[in-house]
């Protein structure tokens, strides 16, 4: 099994993708990727406050 992060570029296209109402799972397939993990990274990336994703908070962490 082949396992690569998703880049801040991806991080970048999900968070204007969600902006726009594209769907996790269309997202995916925009971007290649499973469903599930786009799922996962909106989820991890959401805030408390109004579940909105945000781009900064993993973005500033990445060292592509």
């Amino acid at each position: 099994m082949h396992y690569r992060q998703i880049t801040s570029d991806e991080r970048y296209m999900i968070a204007t993708l969600r902006q726009q109402g594209f769907t996790p799972a269309q997202t995916a397939t925009m971007l290649g990727r499973h469903r599930s993990s786009i799922t996962r990274e909106i989820r991890r990336n959401a805030t408390r406050a109004d579940g909105g994703y945000r781009l900064s908070s993993r973005a500033n962490c990445n060292t592509d």
